[in-house]
C-alpha cells in the first residue's frame, strides 16, 4: 500500500500535491479514529510545504501510509473481534418477556463490557409467568461476529447479579460466586466469573432476525449463569443467608408495582476477554 502511494506522490510537483488537501475532507468523516486523523494530517503538511526536496516529501508520504496501513488493519481486526453479551432471565423453566439485555461491545483492551436493567415479573394473572414459587434464573450467551477464530486468541467470562425488594423493605439476591476454575487467579481472590460459549453473532433463520436483538434465538448456547453450582442467594426475604443458585421470586400484585408484592428485578451482567495463555 505504502509503495503505489510513494510512487505516485514523490514526483508529484508541489501544486499537484496541494491535492492531498482533499482527504481533510474523508478524516473529517473519521474524527474518532487517531490513526487516520494522524495520516490525513501528515499527508496535508507535506503538501503544504513550499521548501521541501524529493526525499524529505518522500518520507512524509511513507509515514502517513503506513499510519493509513496500520489503521484500515485496526479497524479490520476490531470488525472481526466484535461480540458482545446477552442475557434472558427465565421465572423457573419460563422466559420472562421482555427480561433480555445485551452489553456493549466486548473490547479486549478494556476490563469489561458491563449492562443493567429493571424488569417487572408480573403473575400469570397478567399474562406474564412469575409465580412466587419460581425460581429466577439468568441464562448468558455471547454473540461473537467470528466464534471460532477468537476461540483460539481469548475465552469470554461473565458474571451476573439479580435482586429484587419485598414492599416490606426486605430483600432478595443472587450473584455469581467466586470461580475456583478462572486462568491465572489464585486463593482467596478468585474472580466470580463464568466462561461462556461463543456463539454466532446472527441467526441464518430469517423469522429469528426479526427478533433477534430483543430474545434469545436458536443459535445462542446460553449458559444459565443463576444455578446451583456458580452462584449464591440469600434464602429468605426475612434475611440474606447464604445459599445456591437464584432466588425465589415474588410477583407483583394485580394492582401494580406499587401494590402488596415486590419491586422489579434488578440485574446486571458483566462479562470480559481473557486471553489463551
Amino acid at each position: 500500500m505504502a509503495v503505489v502511494v510513494v510512487g505516485v506522490m514523490a514526483g508529484t510537483s508541489p501544486a499537484m500535491a496541494k491535492k492531498a488537501h482533499t482527504a481533510s475532507a474523508w478524516s473529517n468523516q473519521h474524527k474518532d479514529n487517531k490513526v487516520f486523523g494522524e495520516a490525513i494530517h501528515n499527508l496535508r503538511l507535506a503538501s503544504d510545504k513550499t521548501n521541501w526536496d524529493a526525499s524529505q516529501f518522500s518520507g512524509f508520504v511513507i509515514t502517513a501510509a503506513t499510519a493509513l496501513q496500520k489503521g484500515l488493519t485496526d479497524l479490520a481486526a476490531s470488525y472481526t473481534n466484535f461480540e458482545y453479551g446477552v442475557v434472558q432471565l427465565y421465572a423457573g423453566a419460563d422466559a420472562i418477556p421482555g427480561a433480555f439485555l445485551a452489553t456493549p461491545r466486548i473490547d479486549p483492551t478494556v476490563e469489561q463490557s458491563t449492562v443493567s436493567g429493571q424488569f417487572a415479573c408480573l403473575p400469570t394473572a397478567l399474562g406474564n409467568v412469575c409465580d412466587s414459587a419460581d425460581v429466577l434464573h439468568a441464562k448468558v450467551a455471547i454473540r461473537s461476529v467470528n466464534p471460532v477464530a477468537n476461540d483460539a486468541k481469548s475465552a469470554v467470562y461473565c458474571r451476573i447479579s439479580a435482586s429484587q425488594t419485598a414492599t416490606a423493605g426486605t430483600t432478595l439476591w443472587s450473584t455469581s460466586k467466586p470461580n475456583t476454575a478462572f486462568p491465572g487467579a489464585t486463593s482467596p481472590n478468585f474472580p466470580p466469573a463464568y466462561a461462556v460459549t461463543r456463539s454466532p453473532i446472527a441467526p441464518t433463520d430469517a423469522a429469528e432476525l426479526k427478533v433477534f436483538p430483543l430474545q434469545p434465538v436458536s443459535t445462542d448456547t446460553l449458559v444459565d449463569l443463576l444455578d446451583t453450582g456458580n452462584s449464591y442467594k440469600s434464602t429468605a426475604a426475612a434475611g440474606p443467608s447464604l445459599g445456591t443458585g437464584g432466588f425465589s421470586l415474588l410477583n407483583s400484585a394485580p394492582a401494580g408495582l406499587g401494590g402488596a408484592g415486590a419491586s422489579p428485578i434488578n440485574v446486571t451482567l458483566s462479562c470480559l476477554s481473557v486471553p489463551n495463555s
